[in-house]
């Protein structure tokens, strides 16, 4: 993939050359298959904090194997706001990846 990021249009026109190995569907059939047959891990808790105009939560949900993913996730308090998201995924223990939402929800 080339370095530079590719908007909505570019992304749906990129088609990569890629060697799959000779597993690869079977993996994928066999990953998809286990995953579903294991219960949803879903666990959402309201983290508490002193910041008045932000909401926070502690996410936890099943990743590949049915290995927890913790994050947190933190929004602007109310509805309607103008501003993003952030999510930040713990790896190991430590935040590692965030990723900023200009959704607006």
């Amino acid at each position: 993939m080339p370095n530079s990021p590719l908007f909505l249009d570019g992304l749906e026109q990129y088609s990569p050359t890629v060697d799959e190995p000779d597993d690869f569907d079977r993996f994928w059939r066999d990953t998809l298959a286990e995953a579903t047959a294991r219960p949803v891990l879903v666990d959402v808790r309201p983290e508490p904090t002193d910041l008045r105009l932000l909401d926070s939560w502690d996410v936890t949900f099943a990743g590949f194997g049915g290995d927890p993913v913790r994050a947190w996730y933190t929004r602007p308090t109310g509805p309607g706001s103008r501003f993003g998201e952030l999510t930040a995924a713990a790896s190991r223990g430590h935040a590692s990846e965030a990723q900023l939402s200009h959704s607006g929800s």
